[in-house]
């Protein structure tokens, strides 16, 4: 399902985890299919900015496309 929708889409995945540990996941699970991962600062920095800080979410929306042809799912 993910290869499809990476066929016709950019894909990211964001998440309030740490970024070396999303990092991992995604590597270890071969899941490729994603342009952009993206996780928060590792040490102090980061872990302020846990749930339900949003800075993750609004650093991924920093892109080239438009608002209206973005979609987040949470």
């Amino acid at each position: 399902m993910l290869a499809d929708l990476a066929d016709r889409y950019d894909l990211g995945l964001v998440s309030n985890n740490y970024d070396s540990v999303v990092r991992f996941v995604v590597e270890h699970h071969g899941l490729d299919a994603f342009d952009l991962v993206r996780g928060r600062a590792p040490g102090v920095r980061g872990f302020y900015r846990r749930k339900p800080d949003p800075q993750a979410l609004l650093k991924s929306s920093e892109t080239d496309t438009s608002p209206t042809d973005r979609s987040q799912y949470g």
